[in-house]
């Protein structure tokens, strides 16, 4: 007896579409087509499971998130300029501040950063957080830029 491994139409849908893209395109293209392509299927196992929140990334690019924090994707950016890369991430999270910043002086001392109170430094690279206020309320803002 056959077992369908795409018990859905949904699920058997995605595999389509994940197909179709990853004979379409090649190297660095491919590599990006897989991480949407899975994170469509993670929407879709949410969504299959009853979960109403997909599921939220914990690291933007090498830069831990907080798991209070919620990321806002529609404000951030990321670039690299001739000076070297540029990250602003936007985040709804807890209102203490002072566990916001003991969050950060643990996380990023293990990633070889130094610094405190917001301000971090590593290399080339700073990386501030801090509150700000925007018309939808306090927001946390992460920012990674040469210094």
């Amino acid at each position: 007896m056959k077992m369908n491994a795409y018990p859905t139409k949904a699920g058997a849908a995605a595999r389509s579409l994940f197909d179709r893209l990853y004979r379409s395109v090649t190297g660095a293209a491919r590599l990006l087509s897989v991480v949407a392509c899975a994170a469509l299927f993670a929407v879709s196992a949410a969504a299959q499971s009853g979960q109403s929140e997909p599921i939220q990334q914990r690291w933007v690019g090498d830069l831990p998130i907080m798991n209070a924090m919620t990321i806002e994707p529609r404000l951030g950016f990321a670039f690299d300029s001739p000076e070297g890369r540029i990250v602003q991430v936007f985040a709804t999270g807890p209102d203490d501040s002072a566990a916001v910043i003991a969050y950060y002086n643990d996380a990023l001392s293990g990633l070889g950063w130094s610094g405190q109170g917001g301000r971090w430094n590593r290399g080339d690279e700073a990386l501030t957080i801090s509150q700000v206020k925007m018309a939808t309320g306090m927001l946390w803002r992460i920012r990674l830029n040469p210094r």
